[in-house]
């Protein structure tokens, strides 16, 4: 609490919120309210509700401030809260160096406990699967993890589309034209990609074998010419004893050229021994479940999902002499 309050004091935060707010005439302070709802999210994180109800109580030096007033003062920010970004950045960088070597991007979504879908609250891939309308979040940050620019997009779009603009953006603000780009497949796609194949600019992307090329995807599981890191002395993992500690605590890597349309990129596969283990211990779990659901009465259902036990039960029609029906 103490350290947040000082970090706050230090950026001149209240004064930027006391003047775009003081148009409104407020019956509370909007910045006490945003102040002990960071407060209130660092130490206890629960819902707007319980947060007044069960966390502002409790808080050192508090202010007396409702659940309605915390919603008046929300839906006064989120009106103009690109505003508020840049003055925040602009007090920032008064005090701190933005660390751009590496900056980071995703997207998730939140839903509304709606029916209907109104605006940007539209019917989409929900990331807790629940039927009801939501809105999609892109976040960049940079290679401290401090925001640098965030939107809100329809619920209904591909996250993919989120990239673009908002990447314009902060290359255009914070004049960051070198960086590394990380992200998951999910924000992955060729436009992507490119996007950030030009200048300075690099990415950094998982990449799924299974859509390689058969050819590619057989050299890039090939045992053979891998390495440690800071060595060229070619590993064939076939050799390894991996009861050695030092062994199976070590990851070992190896890099495959890749063509992609115009682009030529670098895939960099690696094999860690210790994760080995890990995944087939819980394979071996998966496996074991399966089998009683197979000896357990009822029918086997499919399996939903990748994780799924039921993945690994398949059903063969046979005939009455034992032969493999069609």
């Amino acid at each position: 609490h103490f350290l947040l309050h000082t970090l706050l004091e230090e950026l001149n935060v209240r004064n930027v919120i006391d003047i775009l707010a003081a148009q409104m005439r407020f019956q509370f302070s909007v910045y006490d309210m945003i102040a002990q709802l960071i407060f209130s999210r660092v130490i206890c994180p629960c819902s707007k509700a319980k947060t007044v109800s069960a966390v502002f109580p409790h808080l050192y030096n508090s202010s007396p401030i409702s659940e309605d007033q915390v919603y008046d003062g929300l839906s006064f920010i989120g009106g103009s809260y690109k505003k508020y970004i840049e003055l925040f950045n602009h007090c920032y960088e008064q005090y701190y160096q933005r660390d751009f070597g590496n900056v980071f991007f995703d997207c998730t979504n939140y839903y509304f406990e709606i029916e209907e879908e109104s605006g940007d609250k539209k019917y989409g891939k929900n990331k807790e699967h629940r039927p009801n309308p939501i809105v999609t979040m892109g976040l960049f940050m940079d290679a401290d993890g401090i925001p640098l620019a965030f939107d809100i997009f329809p619920g209904n779009q591909n996250e993919q589309l989120t990239l673009k603009p908002l990447e314009t953006k902060v290359i255009k603000d914070f004049d960051c034209s070198e960086f590394i780009f990380c992200s998951d497949a999910g924000l992955g796609s060729v436009k992507n990609r490119f996007l950030n194949s030009f200048g300075n600019r690099s990415y950094v992307i998982t990449y799924s074998l299974k859509k390689m090329k058969q050819e590619e995807r057989e050299i890039a599981l090939n045992p053979t010419q891998f390495r440690l890191p800071g060595s060229n002395k070619m590993i064939d993992l076939r050799t390894l004893d991996e009861t050695d500690p030092e062994v199976f605590h070590t990851i070992y890597y190896k890099e495959v050229p890749l063509v992609t349309g115009s682009m030529n990129e670098t895939i960099i596969v690696t094999y860690s021994p210790k994760y080995k283990a890990y995944q087939q211990k819980i394979r071996g779990r998966q496996v074991e479940r399966a089998m009683k659901m197979i000896q357990g009465p009822g029918k086997c259902r499919r399996g939903k999902n990748q994780n799924d036990p039921a993945r690994f039960i398949h059903k063969t029609s046979v005939t009455p002499d034992g032969e493999i029906a069609d």
